[in-house]
């Protein structure tokens, strides 16, 4: 997969487009590009994702206020991702207040045929592009004026009619059902961070912790709880206790993310860690001493370590 840097080298004779954010690249996203994998093969034309960037709301609202949304991936994340789909480019296209002005026929003359030489625009079937906010079928009818095939992709549909977007695994992450979001995602929904000092009390009861400081400030977090996750760090990979919040026990106000990676003791300030969760165990819980806590903290290694076998990621 070939990335682009913006449209200004992305020069192509002709190709097959699909457009959009693509956060998360979860499974609605996986069976719109396989749609877009299929075309090409028929057609035997290159396949091109353009996905935006910043998020819109970032550039409409303004600041740094990440409050407006909270995404699923990282462009780093969405890369490796996209790269595993087998598309032939990746247009990463810069958001700001200019393209953002650009109606739906400008946007169609001035990227899609002028810059990208698109043959072919798959659309997803709920997907708006321009400042006039048309219809997808619309947006269909401003191509074909143009001279653009166009199609809409046909949605994906799960068990019981469950809706798959980014939107619904935010809401899932923030609720703790991670399992729920997992399975949107088809994949373990996953943070990284930077191992900080934290204040030392997991070594004091026996369980040190990895306190993280999140790369991106606009990532997702789960709710407030406790989880089982697996952590990667330096090539390794160990089931992990993740406690996500105030600490009410410490009587603290600060809010954390400090992961118990079970049979690791050594301290690994300053590593990359990832996390991947795989279940929530329970909320937090405001215990009146320590020993209370700690007990707990037991249960919870023991509940960790029995689903990571259950589900064979030991």
């Amino acid at each position: 997969m070939e990335i682009y840097n913006g449209i200004k080298d992305a020069d192509f004779q002709q190709c097959i487009v699909t457009l959009g954010m693509f956060d998360g690249v979860h499974l609605g996203h996986l069976h719109l590009i396989e749609q877009l994998r299929s075309l090409g093969n028929d057609l035997n034309i290159p396949t091109t994702v353009v996905t935006l960037w910043p998020h819109p709301r970032f550039v409409i609202k303004g600041g740094d206020d990440y409050t407006h949304v909270r995404l699923l991936t990282s462009m780093t994340e969405k890369q490796d991702l996209l790269r595993q789909t087998g598309i032939d480019n990746l247009v990463i296209l810069p958001f700001d207040k200019n393209l953002a002005a650009k109606n739906a026929d400008h946007f169609v003359r001035d990227i899609l045929l002028d810059k990208l030489h698109a043959a072919h625009f798959l659309m997803g079937y709920n997907h708006h592009f321009g400042s006039d906010r048309l219809t997808p079928e619309e947006q269909v009818g401003i191509c074909r004026l143009r001279g653009l095939s166009c199609s809409i992709g046909q949605p994906l549909v799960l068990p019981g009619n469950i809706k798959c977007s980014s939107s619904e695994i935010r809401t899932y992450l923030n609720k703790g059902d991670i399992e729920m979001a997992n399975k949107l995602l088809g994949r373990q929904y996953s943070i990284s961070g930077e191992v900080v000092h934290g204040d030392g009390i997991g070594h004091k009861i026996g369980f040190p912790t990895a306190n993280l400081k999140i790369e991106e400030p606009y990532k997702q977090i789960p709710g407030d709880g406790v989880y089982v996750a697996i952590a990667e760090f330096d090539g390794y990979r160990r089931g992990a206790v993740v406690n996500i919040g105030i600490r009410p026990t410490l009587g603290t106000t600060e809010h954390r993310i400090e992961a118990h990676l079970i049979g690791i003791s050594a301290k690994i300030y300053g590593r990359k860690v990832t996390l991947r969760f795989v279940s929530r165990i329970r909320e937090e819980i405001r215990f009146s001493v320590l020993d209370e806590l700690e007990n707990q903290i037991k249960n919870d290694v023991q509940v960790a370590q029995r689903v990571i076998e259950e589900k064979g990621l030991a």
